[in-house]
């Protein structure tokens, strides 16, 4: 890839950090109504935004010490050693957006010690309360997650936003809901165009293509007007990245997306 040139021009790299051997092992039906794709590998991604002058995560992976992976099929390589294998350091970090609070996404938080970590308010308020324990509702939060996000609120390193913002220049929040009640999808300004990070609101590349929402949703209305509004904010559908499809990655670690 060329070299970025610009303060406000990203790239987007892709690190997976784990993988399950397929959808129907995790109980996850990728596609609504559909085996499409269930039988593919699950993989597991952060996604690492770097500028001339920023690098900034996209979520934190797991911690296998905050939440056991098994139960829904997850084979988990590390965090720190993957990011390494990118040439980040995990330790030197000071940004990570989290697109929504699932374990994969979320419960890496404390393998980043220096971060400030960009949360919707909608998303922390389900999360740090009663519904959380409804596994019907989330999947759930483990109780030492909750309690350690409570602990980053208090020492000031979690941001809570309030809806779309642009974060950092060329790099903006989506409030979007749908798979979670305060899931934010990633507008980013690539050499390409505007490239849109659409976490688990687009599972696999069919979730684009056939615009059909996941199969795991908080709210199907949102979930569906969330495909939309990638389509509406990417700068083609080439640049809508969907947040757990093989085929991005096949048996490679790390990708250069844009």
């Amino acid at each position: 890839m060329g070299a970025v040139l610009q303060s406000n021009v990203y790239s987007i790299q892709a690190v997976k950090i784990g993988q399950s051997p397929s959808w129907n092992v995790s109980m996850i039906s990728p596609v609504l109504r559909s085996d499409v794709g269930k039988e593919m590998p699950l993989p597991f991604p952060i996604w690492v935004i770097k500028s001339k002058d920023e690098t900034i995560l996209v979520d934190t992976g797991i911690d296998t010490s905050v939440t056991d992976p098994m139960p829904i099929g997850k084979s988990v390589y590390g965090v720190v050693e993957s990011l390494a294998e990118a040439g980040v350091e995990a330790s030197k970090i000071t940004k990570v957006i989290v697109t929504h609070m699932h374990i994969d996404h979320f419960t890496g938080y404390t393998k980043f010690p220096n971060a400030i970590f960009y949360i919707q308010r909608t998303e922390l308020d389900h999360y740090l309360g009663p519904n959380n324990q409804n596994k019907y509702l989330t999947g759930g939060l483990p109780m030492r997650a909750v309690q350690d996000t409570i602990a980053l609120l208090r020492h000031g390193r979690v941001k809570v936003l309030e809806g779309d913002e642009e974060l950092f220049p060329g790099v903006k929040v989506m409030l979007a809901g749908g798979h979670s009640p305060g899931l934010q999808m990633i507008s980013v300004e690539t050499e390409k165009g505007t490239a849109v990070l659409a976490s688990d609101n687009a599972y696999l590349y069919h979730n684009i293509r056939e615009n059909v929402p996941v199969g795991w949703y908080y709210h199907l209305g949102q979930s569906v007007e969330a495909l939309e509004l990638c389509r509406k904010t990417a700068s083609s559908p080439d640049l809508i990245i969907p947040g757990h499809d093989y085929a991005l990655w096949g048996d490679k670690r790390l990708v250069d997306v844009v």
